[in-house]
This record gives structure tokens, sequence and C-alpha cells, in this order.
């Protein structure tokens, strides 16, 4: 995946604001339908799939744009189970 791409933020409040990281998951236009992406449905401006196989951690400073939706907490709560599961964590 390269150049810019809409990202949700996966890391916590207290991670981003203990450093200048935040770690995302990219949210892509392509991908298939294997369990590791997240289809986004019913969002007005961001569509795609989230990619919970590509966890990055970026300085804040790169985030060019904050201004986009705030995915709902039964969405943000499954992406977390994605990344659990692709990385081994139980919580």
């Amino acid at each position: 995946m390269r150049g810019k791409h809409p990202a949700v933020i996966v890391s916590t409040d207290a991670y981003n604001s203990a450093g200048n990281y935040v770690i995302v998951c990219p949210i892509t236009s392509h991908g298939s339908d294997a369990p590791i992406y997240f289809k986004l449905v019913d969002y007005d401006t961001v569509h795609g799939r989230v990619n919970c196989s590509q966890i990055h951690s970026f300085d804040q400073k790169r985030i060019i744009d904050k201004t986009g939706e705030r995915m709902s907490a039964s969405d943000f709560t499954f992406v977390h189970q994605l990344l659990s599961l692709a990385l081994m964590i139980d919580y």
C-alpha cells in the first residue's frame, strides 16, 4: 500500500497523549472478503475496507486531515477484535 490513505486510529487516547505516535490501520478500496478486512458500510465520506493486517505507527505530525467520520462504537469494537485475532491477543 503506497501513498496517502485514510486510516482508523486504533491506539488508545492514553497512548496517543503519552507520545507523538498513533497506531493506525489503513482503509483501502481494494482487498477481498478475507476475514482480516472490515468492510465499512453506511458511512457518508469514507468507503472501503479497514485492512487489519497492515498495522502502522506514525508520528502524529504526519496526520494530514482529521475531519473524517467517527467510526461507530460497534464497528470499532469489531476492528479491535480482528486486530486481536491477527496478533493472537486475548483480552
